[in-house]
């Protein structure tokens, strides 16, 4: 699972937000939420895709999950 680094497909990159998302919180994610973390993560090439890095992408999903007191208790133990 998960996005190689320096992935230049917009619609993976979303794809595996809502995955992520979906995967470790129990809140719901907004519009928002997806650009903030696209913006966050990744920035456009020249190639009109998008070059980050997904390691960092997951962190962050989880990091702030538990920050917010919305991380699934599956992954309480989480990093």
């Amino acid at each position: 699972m998960g996005l190689p680094t320096n992935c230049t497909d917009h619609e993976a990159v979303n794809s595996q937000i809502r995955e992520w998302w979906n995967l470790y919180r129990t809140d719901p994610m907004t519009l928002a939420d997806i650009e903030a973390l696209l913006w966050s993560f990744y920035v456009p090439t020249s190639q009109n895709g998008f070059s980050g890095s997904a390691n960092l992408l997951q962190a962050h999903i989880v990091d702030d999950a538990k920050s917010k007191n919305a991380l699934k208790p599956d992954f309480a133990n989480a990093v």
